[in-house]
């Protein structure tokens, strides 16, 4: 994989992750199709499809995944579904549960264990295209799904998936907890805690009949919206007991399909050390960046066709794969760059 070198104006991995979510990008309109994805429960997830004009049957599919308090129009998942497009490949962003346009069909919320969603609605792609072999890409919590559902399924089927891209996934729950103690960790917990209170909280005072969630007390960090909300809405005994279920680290081992996972070591939110302490398939390639911040990776100008390097490293990938068909590579940590 080529090497991830920052730009020059952005060094650090605050930099990097303010600059992946806020620099400008000439997005094109919108022109998805939607596709409604039926859950057991009742609640549906909303696929967002875009398909290129000279796309045919059995040609390549990708099914992209947001992070916590994305959409399907986060800028990362916007940039690669445009990107993928041009080379060819039809992508349908998923908007998780209660995410996005997806927030109208649903009662339930996405959180760390609900790759069965994501079986869903690569399934339903599997419908829509029963002959394209099908690439999960997925960034942050939505990485961590795409891991989940993989090493899930083992040597079993899902639709029609062949791959996997995990752009820095959080492997072990308790470790990030950890990280998110000391400073300046601590400022983005604080902002992902009050982004999804704010989320939560509004979406249960919208409903006409919403589920029963205890909001009487307002956590300050995400440990404590996981414990007084997540998990018990979710069944689960205590907080330990969802995160011992939703740790994606355990389940690298039992993955089957061609996967990568690209973190950084400067990730300002999520930790590296997880990586080095699971053991990992035979199909599982893994590669730490020294720079790129949190799901930044804006990378030196005139390297790549413009400086989203993750975007082109992914699209770089996914055409390299031999019709995307399974197949084992190296299991190694490698430092890049």
């Amino acid at each position: 994989m080529q090497n991830f070198r920052p730009h020059p104006l952005l060094r650090g991995g605050h930099a990097q992750t303010l600059a992946g979510m806020c620099l400008s990008y000439p997005y094109r309109d919108y022109s998805a199709v939607q596709q409604l994805v039926s859950l057991d429960d009742g609640d549906r997830l909303v696929l967002h499809d875009d398909c290129p004009d000279d796309w045919r049957p059995g040609q390549r599919v990708a099914v992209l995944v947001h992070g916590l308090g994305g959409t399907h129009n986060s800028p990362y998942v916007r940039r690669l579904a445009e990107k993928l497009n041009d080379l060819g490949t039809r992508t349908f962003r998923l908007d998780l549960r209660g995410c996005g346009v997806g927030e109208d069909h649903s009662r339930g919320g996405a959180h760390g264990a609900s790759w069965p969603d994501l079986a869903a609605a690569v399934e339903h792609v599997a419908v829509l295209c029963p002959d394209s072999p099908t690439a999960l890409v997925g960034y942050s919590l939505g990485g961590a799904l795409a891991l989940n559902l993989a090493g899930e399924l083992g040597s079993g089927k899902c639709g029609n998936l062949t791959s996997v891209f995990a752009v820095c996934p959080p492997l072990d729950l308790l470790s990030l907890g950890r990280r998110f103690r000391g400073f300046p960790a601590r400022i983005y917990d604080r902002h992902f805690c009050d982004m999804m209170w704010r989320h939560i909280t509004r979406r249960v005072e919208s409903m006409a009949n919403p589920p029963v969630i205890d909001l009487t007390r307002r956590p300050r960090t995400l440990r404590k919206l996981d414990e007084w909300v997540i998990a018990p809405f979710h069944g689960y005994a205590d907080v330990l007991e969802y995160y011992s279920h939703a740790n994606a680290g355990p389940r690298l081992a039992s993955i089957n399909i061609p996967t990568r996972i690209v973190l950084a070591a400067d990730d300002p939110v999520i930790p590296i050390e997880p990586l080095e302490h699971y053991p990992r398939s035979s199909h599982v390639e893994a590669f730490i960046t020294p720079s790129g911040g949190h799901v930044g990776f804006v990378g030196r100008p005139g390297e790549d066709a413009d400086t989203r390097w993750i975007d082109w490293r992914v699209a770089e990938w996914m055409m390299d794969q031999p019709e995307w068909a399974v197949g084992g590579v190296t299991n190694t940590l490698v430092a890049v760059g």
